[in-house]
């Protein structure tokens, strides 16, 4: 048996924290910043030290993890954030994801499309590309909190744009040790299963992305990317210089050239959403998410579903109820969004109620219930010395995206339009102008109207699993910040309609769960995502978790 989240019997309660925590939490009193590169960490917590902002921080560490795990995120894909502001004492939220090219729809895709194909024929074909919404998100996020002509703008030391990407844009041209053996593994098989795929992008040789034209970095080689630096330095003087400029040109050029119907206008309308964030009430505290196309709403039906559990007993839930009972409420929470979820709707939280008030039994599993196609993605989390937080995501889709590598841009561009239906006159229909469901979702967590936790789960159809998992990993069994995030997931398998669930080792009963019905079988360690998670303390402490299924860290001071 592992040494992980064990239980000694079925019948027995809940248990609190029955394993060893390979990591310890990380203690600050001012502020912190949780990523999944050590590196990225170490960028944001300088940035907080010299007096920036929790925005400031955020920035300069997304751009040095679009440099140091291109496999996971990049300037070619979206942005999703969530912000406490201190001084309004609310959650504001941004929705920095771009629209399917207005000339796309589903007559107009090539005759050997297969979407279940992950290759440049399906996942990865140049009409899955959408408008990359990131260099936009982070100029939208500065000009709001960054710039002192702004209503909203957060205290802080001032930064321009350029200060903030000038770490990545350094790592760029002078080079930088790629961590490992995480984010060298994803590079390595990226690169040969979708940019690799393009080889009339690129000379012999001379393969994008690698450190001698054919190979990915291997753990701890230096790694440099010229062009991504001055695509960097480009979007540090203004975010027209990516939508309307060489870059864009390079984008256009490249997406028709392999049959896409990306155009300049497509790229040049591009906007940001400013939203209201969508929440649901748990042990006293509000999780809340970004409101479609976003699918954080899968993860609200999920807690509000399986607080319908905990409140159909007396007594408390045995680790075996507990277990099926979030499982189940997961499966609900995703029959929703599969059915519901698309660009403009509206989804309350408790839509799934009436569907486990009817079939949700503590003996027998449901099978309805199932996300699509997993990804990967980058989350982390900063709370700066004036009390401000972000919870922030960035995303290519599927690892490199497409894989498709613009010649002379140094990133790749993302495959969002996979995630539409592709079928006529259903929800999500794969459409021009439309955005489409989106799996990255930031999560912050308030309690009696006070900033409590910033936390993610990264790890595309993984994220509102792993919120649910979080909030009674936290607020249930008050786990530290270290030991929720370390504690072995389960994971409800993509793209199957048999609703096999995948157990991390150390899960524990799995036999009582497989006689309950659920399909159960042991997931790899990636399949179960990345979390990031900063926790206030009663005595305004912060606590940091950091996953150690990533190669990140928890800092501060």
């Amino acid at each position: 048996m592992s040494e992980y989240f064990q239980t000694s019997a079925s019948t027995s309660p809940a248990p609190i924290i029955p394993y060893i925590s390979r990591r310890s939490p990380f203690f600050a009193r001012s502020y912190m910043a949780c990523t999944s590169q050590t590196l990225a960490t170490s960028v944001a917590t300088k940035i907080l030290q010299k007096g920036g902002n929790c925005v400031h921080a955020s920035i300069a560490a997304a751009a040095v993890l679009a440099v140091i795990e291109p496999c996971s995120t990049g300037i070619g894909g979206d942005m999703f954030a969530l912000i406490w502001n201190e001084s309004t004492k609310t959650v504001q939220g941004i929705t920095g994801c771009g629209r399917l090219p207005k000339g796309s729809s589903l007559l107009s895709l090539p005759k050997d499309f297969d979407i279940s194909k992950p290759t440049r024929e399906g996942k990865f074909n140049a009409n899955m590309v959408t408008v990359p919404g990131t260099a936009r998100g982070w100029w939208d996020l500065y000009t709001r909190y960054c710039t002192s002509t702004s209503p909203d703008v957060l205290p802080g030391t001032p930064h321009t744009m350029l200060d903030l990407l000038t770490p990545a844009i350094t790592m760029c041209r002078e080079g930088v040790p790629i961590a490992g053996p995480i984010t060298a593994n994803a590079w390595r098989d990226g690169l040969k299963g979708q940019i690799q795929q393009f080889p009339e992008l690129y000379e012999p040789n001379q393969c994008p992305l690698t450190v001698d034209g054919v190979n990915s970095p291997k753990m701890g080689e230096l790694y440099k990317n010229e062009d991504l630096g001055n695509a960097l330095e480009e979007i540090g003087k203004g975010y027209d210089n990516f939508y309307t400029g060489y870059i864009a040109d390079k984008i256009v050029d490249t997406v028709q050239k392999l049959g896409g119907k990306m155009t300049k206008e497509d790229l040049s309308e591009h906007k940001s959403e400013w939203v209201n964030p969508i929440s649901v009430d748990y042990m006293g505290k509000t999780l809340w998410e970004i409101p479609p196309p976003g699918q954080g709403v899968a993860g609200l039906i999920a807690v509000r579903n399986f607080k319908f559990v905990e409140d159909m007993k007396e007594e408390v839930l045995t680790s075996l109820e507990e277990k099926h009972g979030m499982i189940e409420s997961m499966r609900v929470g995703f029959d929703v969004a599969r059915k519901r979820v698309e660009d403009g709707a509206v989804i309350d939280v408790g839509e799934g109620l009436p569907k486990m008030r009817a079939e949700f039994n503590f003996d027998k599993s449901m099978v309805d219930g199932h996300p699509e196609k997993t990804s990967c993605t980058v989350s982390f989390q900063t709370y700066d010395s004036y009390g401000n937080s972000t919870s922030f995501v960035n995303s290519n889709y599927m690892g490199f995206g497409t894989g498709i590598v613009p010649p002379g841009a140094g990133f790749t561009l993302q495959n969002r339009g996979a995630g539409f239906n592709f079928e006529p006159g259903v929800v999500n229909e794969y459409k021009g102008g439309k955005r489409p469901y989106h799996t990255i979702i930031p999560a912050m967590v308030t309690e009696n109207g006070a900033f409590k936790a910033s936390i993610s789960n990264m790890g595309g159809f993984m994220q509102p699993q792993g919120h649910l998992q979080l909030m009674v990993n936290l607020f249930k069994h008050n786990l530290n910040a270290q030991e929720a995030v370390d504690v072995p997931r389960f994971c409800i398998r993509d793209g199957t309609c048999n609703g096999v669930v995948c157990l991390e080792p150390g899960f524990g009963e799995e036999e009582e769960l497989k006689a309950m019905g659920h399909k159960i079988v042991e997931g790899s360690r990636s399949l179960f995502g990345r979390a990031q998670v900063i926790l206030k303390k009663e005595n305004g402490v912060l606590e940091g978790g950091s996953d150690g299924r990533s190669d990140g860290c928890a800092m501060g001071f």
